[in-house]
């Protein structure tokens, strides 16, 4: 009498191999892969230094500082970004919802938060896999899931660098500006419905997105436009928790994040991506709050974020 595999160890097992693969892919990488990992891992490096060294020579001003933390900035903080996260919780559930058919806006919450933590691992391919497994039951295959993921880390991208050169506007020399405006409107024309059709029927000879129009990447960009706006002002939430800043400095630290965003997004294929965004975030803030207060700032983002996504990750294990 033969006795069958659980569904479920089968799963494991078969997620268990795409890990090991993955891992032995990365071990076999190209050289250029391992000089990105090297930089990444420098470019941290670096950033833990200077924290040292500026607690080191102005630990005590630090300290004061972060002994005397508004808490109602923090708890301001958290609902911001619970705001953010329900926005993009709602531009997700529209992408997926045109390419996979799965409408259920609950089953859509659960799946965004669980796999919400995996962003923070570099790499695309964690938190894809993660999500092609918890849509297993609904039918949407990993071909769909990947399209809508690469739909949406485009349209992030996007939208940070839109958001950032609005808030920006007549401040840069021109060919900055020029150069900026360029580069989203070769990312807006990369967005259209037909062009990417046909990248995909390239790539995976699928005809999935026949039903996205254009109107869509518009409202689209549009949510995650807010995104980046409550995430900035989440940012100015607790910057303002540790030293008050005047509100007309407001669009500044908007900008700030949306940029230290985009970037750190665009970096996510590669190991190189740990670090990159807290480095950025810092010397962004420059101009607004002493370095080593923008190090502090950047690296408590990090923290406190981590922990409000495992909040939220409880919470929608209650749903």
């Amino acid at each position: 009498m033969t006795v069958g595999i659980p569904k479920d160890s089968r799963v494991i097992h078969r997620v268990n191999r795409l890990i090991r693969e993955k891992v032995y892919q990365a071990t076999r990488a190209r050289p250029s892969v391992w000089v990105f990992t090297l930089a990444g891992v420098v470019l941290f490096g670096a950033m833990v230094a200077f924290v040292i060294y500026s607690l080191y020579h102005e630990g005590s001003v630090l300290l004061a500082q972060l002994t005397h933390i508004n808490l109602l900035g923090i708890g301001l903080s958290f609902i911001l970004y619970s705001g953010a996260l329900a926005l993009a919780i709602l531009g997700w559930s529209a992408i997926a919802g045109r390419l996979t058919n799965v409408r259920d806006l609950k089953r859509h919450v659960k799946v965004y938060c669980y796999t919400n933590l995996a962003r923070r691992i570099p790499g695309f391919f964690w938190y894809v896999l993660g999500r092609a497994h918890l849509y297993r039951h609904d039918g949407a295959g990993i071909v769909s899931i990947s399209a809508a993921s690469a739909i949406e880390m485009a349209l992030i991208v996007l939208s940070g660098l839109m958001s950032y050169a609005l808030l920006n506007l007549g401040r840069w020399p021109i060919r900055w500006t020029w150069g900026l405006i360029v580069g989203i409107g070769v990312g807006l024309v990369m967005m259209h419905p037909r062009l990417l059709q046909w990248i995909l029927s390239k790539v995976k000879h699928v005809n999935i997105v026949e039903h996205i129009r254009y109107r869509d990447v518009a409202i689209w960009l549009a949510v995650y436009i807010s995104v980046w706006v409550l995430g900035g002002l989440a940012l100015f939430s607790v910057v303002w928790a540790i030293q008050p800043l005047a509100l007309v400095q407001v669009p500044g630290i908007i900008a700030c994040w949306s940029l230290s965003g985009a970037v750190s997004t665009l970096v996510v294929f590669l190991p190189a991506g740990l670090g990159v965004r807290e480095a950025t975030l810092s010397m962004l803030l420059l101009p607004f709050i002493p370095a080593p207060l923008a190090v502090t700032v950047a690296l408590m983002m990090r923290v406190l974020l981590t922990l409000y996504e495992i909040v939220w990750a409880l919470i929608a294990i209650r749903i």
